[in-house]
């Protein structure tokens, strides 16, 4: 059984500014210059990251724990002494209702943390997951930051000698805080070691891309590495600005680490698609990634179309306006709600006919 000894110690200031920025970023006014500075906070130094992470697992475990007679005690005896909910001078005021619910929820928090240590807390096979369309950034128990894409699902398993996430669909963009345990990133066939970096995985069915946008990793086919000791023998080292594209059936060593288009690449992260002489069917594709209602190429004509762009995510009546007005396409919803193009004179030409 989990053990909680109530011993009271200093709350430290970045656990405070912690809880301020969890319930700033909850707030139904939140901005996003309230997102940039809770950014350059994080970066400003590796104890804020630690302790958000620590402050967002203590959140995310608690109401697991919250019968335990253990827990209830140590949360009674923080309310009983908590302070109005205050905020530091990086974080705008916020406005009351679902805001001040955080907000008070936070003090909470931060002074049961402070009056209870925490001597066992399960913190490994956590996972987390996106919908279609839903994008979700996630803080890590190390300082490490990780942003899902659209319909995807990460499990997480940190150990004494490594830390260790397996995507098990989807996409994710991971931003890894520098220690001794090696960081590695599984998908269904591959392993990713970072070596301090910032890196995008894409599983797509059985194929995987890798795309590096900060410092090194070393991507590898399982069982290549012995004691998680990255060798460059055992796989290839892809570094900023570079990607490599892994086709079903193909070895890591047998493929080519190649200039990433970078705008492009993570161009998701800003819920942005961006194109550069794509072929209408990949671009479509991509689109139907973020949305229940897809567009379908009604006629083959259209795959020799080529698009280039910039669209919003999770916005399909967007893209297909746009591609109707350029390439003189007719849209046409079907039974299930999607959205069929066709050429307009193939349309025309049916109309007359009938």
């Amino acid at each position: 059984m989990n053990k909680i000894t109530s011993t009271t110690r200093i709350i430290p200031p970045a656990t405070r500014e912690a809880a301020n920025w969890f319930a700033r970023l909850r707030a139904d006014d939140v901005s996003e210059q309230d997102r940039m500075r809770f950014d350059e906070w994080l970066d400003k130094d590796t104890a804020n990251r630690k302790a958000y992470a620590e402050f967002e697992r203590f959140w995310s475990t608690t109401g697991s724990y919250a019968r335990d007679p253990m827990v209830a005690e140590a949360t009674h005896s923080a309310v009983a002494d908590i302070p109005a909910p205050r905020f530091i001078n990086e974080v705008a005021p916020v406005k009351p209702k679902r805001t001040m619910i955080f907000a008070i929820a936070a003090s909470i928090c931060i002074t049961t943390i402070g009056v209870a240590t925490l001597v066992f807390w399960p913190n490994t096979n956590s996972s987390y997951q996106t919908a279609i369309g839903e994008q979700r950034a996630i803080s890590l128990p190390d300082g490490s930051r990780v942003t899902l894409n659209t319909d995807s699902l990460i499990r997480i398993n940190y150990t004494d000698t490594v830390r260790t996430i397996r995507l098990e669909r989807g996409q994710a963009y991971f931003r890894v805080a520098k220690e001794h345990r090696p960081f590695a990133v599984e998908t269904k066939n591959r392993i990713v070691y970072a070596i301090g970096t910032a890196f995008d995985v894409y599983q797509d069915k059985a194929d995987v891309v890798v795309t590096v946008a900060e410092g090194t990793v070393l991507v590898t086919d399982p069982g290549a590495l012995t004691n998680a000791k990255p060798a460059e023998s055992s796989g290839k080292f892809v570094r900023a600005s570079q990607r490599l594209l892994i086709a079903n059936g193909h070895s890591v060593t047998s493929t080519t680490v190649e200039t990433a288009p970078m705008d492009r690449s993570i161009a998701w992260l800003s819920g942005k698609l961006v194109f550069n002489d794509e072929g209408l069917m990949q671009a479509v594709a991509e689109v139907n990634r973020y949305s229940k209602r897809h567009i379908i190429i009604g006629d083959q004509q259209l795959k020799a179309l080529r698009v280039s762009g910039v669209f919003p995510v999770g916005e399909p009546a967007e893209f297909v306006d746009s591609m109707s007005k350029y390439f003189a396409l007719y849209a046409e919803p079907d039974a299930d709600g999607n959205i069929v193009l066709y050429p307009q004179a193939k349309m025309k030409s049916l109309e007359t006919s009938s």
